[in-house]
């Protein structure tokens, strides 16, 4: 699978589900490929707001937050093996 494949897959894979909740502004963060016995996982960090979730507590004062993700994607066959939360790091 091309690195642009497995992006697009990601994107999708958040897309479909996350259908039922309104998310916004959805756009690639990272991209890093694991590789392993018989081929390889795609974990490609994906970004997007979720219009519910503001930052400051009130919709009218703050924007949304954004959350971030990290989609793991099997090489071999495009099939999605988890979605998890990012653990951002912070640098001084």
């Amino acid at each position: 699978m091309e690195v642009k494949d497995a992006i697009a897959q990601a994107k999708e894979f958040v897309r479909e589900l996350y259908q039922d909740e309104p998310i916004e502004k959805i756009g690639l963060e990272e991209v890093e490929f694991e590789r392993g016995s018989g081929g390889g996982t795609w974990a490609i960090t994906i970004g997007f707001q979720r219009v519910w979730q503001v930052a400051g507590g009130s919709f009218t004062m703050g924007s949304p937050t954004r959350v971030y993700k990290v989609v793991r994607i099997l090489d071999t066959d495009g099939s999605l093996t988890s979605i998890k939360n990012h653990r951002m790091s912070v640098e001084n």
